[in-house]
């Protein structure tokens, strides 16, 4: 997502300051970010339980290779 489209879809703000273009976070912009915080927490724990498993089925092959 480009700076303009976070600027136009209200998750930023642009003010200057001695010339220069700052961005800063809507209240909006704060409230995307907690939502998508809350989505990746989630989806980071599913990805480990399936890289849990496939670690466990890892192990287990490689015991009964070395038996």
């Amino acid at each position: 997502m480009t700076l303009k489209r976070m600027v136009n879809g209200n998750i930023l703000e642009i003010y200057e300051k001695d010339g220069k273009k700052y961005y800063k976070l809507t209240e909006g912009g704060k409230e995307f970010l907690f939502f998508h915080l809350d989505v990746l927490k989630r989806a980071n724990k599913s990805i480990q339980e399936i890289i849990d498993y496939l670690q466990q089925i890892v192990d287990e092959n490689s015991k009964e290779k070395s038996s």
